[in-house]
């Protein structure tokens, strides 16, 4: 199968050309899985409402300028796909131009190639705006067809302190919200529901690690989920902030890359194939 992490920019992403390409690329991909754990997904219509109450806050908006093509639309894309959607938002997006005809919010999203089961959302400490992690279940065969399960998680990170904060408490933010991301999906898994130790994990985010492998962040998380990839370059201009990483047996083998398209995204895809052979 083949697990993409990447952060959409508020629906900016072509979703659609990427997979295609994945599809059309040496690993085979249109027989396989396909399942991407995307951060700032937006999604528009009815169900968000046109206008916020008064006087409250709110993130501020990320968009195109007026006239520009409008930004992909996570329910939308998930119906022309025919794909299972999990999408959970964690903000409005601000408040929409006066020419629109509705508001939308973003958040983090599973879109998957094959049905998405137990899904389960985790709202992490917040730090200076809300987030909301997500996780859902996968079950399939191997091409000898042998059943297999694997549970996948989606997580962005606060990217900047709250208010009174300095700029080097960002850091100890993104490992107080992993702290409380760990520990929730231990809760999940003594009630039955969630991430549990008996079944593969891969987690895929936007982490916003700007110091790199000094965060406490990065460091929890490479210890919860010890496989991940030599492949190091930038994912958002001269930072790597996007990773998998895997919870995964030794007969699973996993190879990951940064590709070299950000399909009109501020941030680069991550890619993982992961393979569960015949055991």
């Amino acid at each position: 199968m083949t697990i993409v992490a990447w952060n959409v920019h508020v629906g900016q992403a072509d979703i659609h050309r990427l997979i295609g390409d994945l599809r059309a690329s040496g690993t085979k991909a249109q027989t396989r899985a396909i399942v991407l754990l995307l951060q700032e997904a937006k999604r528009t219509g009815g169900d968000v409402p046109r206008r916020a109450p008064r006087g409250a806050r709110m993130a501020a908006r990320i968009g195109p300028a007026t006239g520009e093509a409008r930004p992909f639309d996570i329910q939308t894309v998930a119906r022309e796909l025919d794909w299972s959607l999990v999408y959970v938002p964690s903000m409005r997006n601000g408040e929409p131009p006066v020419e629109a005809t509705a508001a939308d919010d973003r958040g983090a999203a599973i879109l998957s190639s094959i049905p998405l089961t137990a899904p389960h959302a985790i709202e992490l400490p917040v730090e200076r705006q809300r987030r909301v992690a997500i996780t859902a279940r996968l079950a399939h065969r191997t091409s000898a067809g042998l059943p297999w399960s694997l549970d996948v998680v989606s997580v962005h990170l606060e990217n900047r302190p709250g208010p009174g904060r300095g700029w080097f408490r960002a850091a100890a933010a993104r490992t107080r919200q992993v702290e409380a991301l760990l520990s929730a999906l231990a809760s999940a898994k003594t009630a039955g529901t969630g991430v549990v130790d008996d079944v593969p994990v891969v987690m895929g985010g936007d982490l916003n690690t700007w110091r790199g492998s000094r965060e406490g962040a990065l460091r929890l998380l490479r210890r919860a989920f010890p496989r991940g990839g030599s492949d190091v370059r930038p994912t958002f201009r001269r930072f790597r902030l996007d990773y998998l990483l895997g919870r995964l047996p030794d007969s699973v083998s996993i190879t990951q890359r940064r590709l070299d398209d950000a399909y009109g995204s501020d941030h680069y895809p991550v890619v993982a194939e992961i393979d569960f052979g015949r055991q």
